[in-house]
């Protein structure tokens, strides 16, 4: 429930913005117009943190409160609350990251490159089974959900990176004066 109200609006843009653009970030890319590939990732990465940073902080810092509204009644009680909420929660650390990496793939994908997503997903993946064993026998499912966020936090580290050096860098300067707007302006909204 918390996540079609509340999350999952959020997720449809950024797929949106990756799907809209993946056509001219391809066709840059055939014409060998690294500027204009450049230019559009960098526009597309703004959209979208502009989009899910604001969407995973809210998700941190309300998720248990939203599932009590939602959720809490019948069966489903005020501990059963609490955990989905944390779970939640731990979900939202790695909002950000998850649509970073889903984006990078996109570069790469552009860029007419299908070994390297394949690989990143390996890496994701096996980072993802390796913290859940881990965490999961210290912190329960609360572990698991802390696991997908990690995996994704590594995951997008190296899938941006690899995307970076394929298009010769992003537009650092706008990318990150966007980037600093978006957490002030969710921190300001926040209190």
């Amino acid at each position: 429930g918390a996540y079609v109200f509340f999350i999952l609006p959020h997720g449809l843009f950024a797929t949106s913005v990756m799907t809209a653009l993946s056509p001219e970030l391809a066709a840059a890319w055939t014409a060998r117009n690294i500027t204009l590939v450049r230019e559009r990732a960098t526009t597309g990465l703004r959209l979208i943190l502009a989009v899910i940073v604001p969407a995973a902080a809210l998700e941190i810092a309300l998720g248990r409160p939203i599932v009590v509204a939602l959720l809490q009644r019948g069966q489903f009680t005020s501990s059963a609350s609490a955990l989905t909420g944390d779970v939640l929660a731990l979900f939202g650390i790695g909002l950000v990251a998850f649509s970073v990496y889903l984006f990078a793939l996109r570069i790469l994908y552009a860029a007419h490159d299908t070994r390297t997503p394949f690989l990143m997903s390996c890496l994701q993946n096996a980072v993802n089974i390796g913290l859940a064993v881990w965490w999961y026998e210290w912190l329960g499912v609360r572990g698991l959900a802390l696991a997908f966020s990690g995996s994704y936090i590594v995951a997008a580290i190296v899938a941006f990176a690899i995307a970076s050096a394929r298009i010769h860098g992003f537009a650092w300067k706008p990318l990150a004066s966007a980037t600093v707007r978006i957490i002030v302006a969710t921190t300001v909204a926040g209190f």
